[in-house]
């Protein structure tokens, strides 16, 4: 697959989706792709130059023309606190694709963030279209080193790779602009027409996205090509056939986020995704009944979880519970859910118990959070799921690196002694221990960044109050029931000695000590932004 040098095509390219009951998919998530990376300085001023944030630098006292040169550590891979330089992206590219299996991964999915954070730092005249080249300059990148596998897709009348968009895929975080996509839906068809100038200007961009909900063809019709370029130039949410056992189904989360602040009125069904959503459920559950083994698998980029510093929940109430709701109602036709944002390999029990694994959410490839770099390769059968291995890599703190490797962090099953990916292997040997077995506490912790040394997550490590809500927010991740966790749950309180001793993820990349925090709360820079 791609420029590394797998061995030949992708096994969908070679026999076609019906024929494909079992492989491996690749999983990347937060590249946040920073075009303008200077490793001569430093996380203060974003390692990025004075004169590229003038305007923004004025207005705050972290960079200045004299603090920003020769502030940083040289290392054209990246450093702890920015985001992914070139050099950094085509090296998780290039790994990717070396570690592809024989016949190559059958498709590539990128659950969304293609574009830097902080994009309102850069000057006006730099930012102008800054996001929606950095997400063009990202798939161009993922086409050169996967040209065989299907990125997001295994439709071969259509080769057109529409992304699932984070919050930073918007012209302003979270979309939060004067001029809303929410109050101008054409925005979608013109990043459509942006991305893929040569595709007949996408059915005319706008009169695609007017497709009637309930398209008289079916399911068919509604997974295939013309619709899918309809849905997502209506709200950036589609649909798609992976094969003869999976359908696609990529949502537009940035509109629920508590992120996204609405100029007024919160409408009940922004875009109509969640009567979608469900509609294309319900027949793929017909569909199943009917005899088919076939099963959808749901992404996107902000996980309708909280998240894993503040705790904090990263959907509206009232979205997260119509959400819950459908895929409570169609579990058994649910493959998975799989999610990022976080920055953060974690799990969540999502929505229920008759879901038959738990949601996902994968690392990030930018380290800015504190987190060494990752992504994570999927194996499959036509009965769902069957395991993920995490590849990671180590970014040097102090000095240059002249190569960043990735290697094997764990595989799910490996690491947690699982005997497959259900809910109750997860609940029994990995969180329902969380609270009292102090190895597989340390175990997660180290997965979580792909760290197993350093003061930050140490800190993390023997916060008893970080143990009680990191458990509760996998086991309850609904909002009443996590606070009542909270309240009553009691982890154990080990000496430190006890927990320095315990075990790791096989091949964690080691490093050195870090800087030590306060840690009553996580720090101000860690937030999920």
């Amino acid at each position: 697959v791609g420029n590394a040098g797998a061995a030949g095509p992708s096994v969908l390219a070679a026999l076609g989706p019906d024929e494909v009951a079992s492989g491996y998919f690749l999983h990347l998530s937060d590249m946040h792709l920073d075009p303008w990376y200077n490793g001569s300085i430093g996380p203060a001023c974003f390692c990025n130059s004075y004169e590229l944030q003038t305007e923004w630098c004025q207005r705050h006292s972290t960079c200045s023309p004299s603090s920003c040169p020769g502030s940083g550590t040289g290392n054209r891979f990246g450093q702890r606190g920015c985001d992914v330089p070139p050099a950094m992206m085509h090296a998780a590219l290039r790994a990717a694709a070396a570690r592809a299996p024989p016949g190559g991964y059958d498709w590539v999915l990128l659950t969304g963030d293609y574009s830097r954070h902080k994009i309102a730092r850069l000057d006006p005249a730099v930012r102008r279209n800054a996001v929606r080249s950095i997400i063009r300059q990202v798939t161009e990148a993922v086409r050169q080193h996967f040209p065989d596998a299907r990125v997001h897709h295994t439709n071969h009348e259509f080769a057109l790779d529409v992304p699932t968009l984070g919050n930073d895929d918007y012209e302003k975080n979270y979309d939060n602009g004067e001029a809303k996509i929410t109050h101008n839906p054409a925005w979608f068809a013109k990043l459509l027409g942006f991305l893929f100038p040569g595709q007949a200007a996408i059915d005319n961009g706008v009169a695609a996205a007017g497709l009637a909900a309930e398209h008289p063809m079916g399911l068919a019709a509604e997974s295939g090509a013309a619709h899918e370029r309809g849905t997502w130039a209506k709200g950036g949410y589609f649909m798609r056939r992976l094969n003869k056992h999976f359908f696609l189904i990529s949502l537009n989360t940035v509109i629920y986020s508590t992120g996204h602040k609405w100029s007024g009125p919160v409408p009940r069904d922004p875009f109509g995704q969640l009567a979608w959503f469900r509609r294309s459920l319900r027949r793929v559950a017909s569909m199943r009944k009917g005899g088919e083994s076939v099963r959808a698998l749901i992404i996107g980029h902000i996980p309708p979880t909280p998240d894993h510093f503040y705790f904090e929940r990263q959907w509206r109430d009232e979205f997260e519970a119509e959400y819950a709701s459908i895929v409570e109602e169609y579990a058994f036709v649910v493959a998975g859910q799989l999610y990022g944002h976080l920055h953060q390999d974690t799990f969540r029990f999502m929505p229920s118990s008759r879901m038959e694994q738990p949601l996902y959410v994968s690392g990030g490839v930018s380290p800015i959070f504190e987190n060494n770099p990752s992504f994570r390769v999927w194996r499959y059968d036509k009965d769902g799921l069957k395991d993920f291995s995490v590849y990671g890599a180590r970014l040097n703190r102090t000095a240059p690196q002249e190569r960043c490797d990735f290697h094997k962090s764990y595989s799910a099953l490996d690491l947690w002694g699982l005997k497959n990916l259900s809910a109750s292997e997860w609940h029994s040997k990995v969180s329902g221990l969380m609270l009292r077995n102090d190895s597989k506490w340390a175990d997660y912790i180290n997965a979580l960044w792909l760290r197993s040394a350093g003061a930050e997550r140490a800190g993390f490590l023997h916060s008893q109050a970080f143990r009680a809500q990191a458990f509760c927010a996998i086991e309850h991740p609904r909002p009443e029931e996590f606070a009542e966790c909270v309240a009553t749950a009691q982890p154990a309180q080990p000496s430190g000695a006890q927990l320095a001793s315990v075990g790791s993820p096989t091949r964690a990349p080691a490093e050195e000590s870090l800087t030590a925090w306060t840690f009553a709360e996580p720090p101000s820079h860690v937030k999920i932004v």
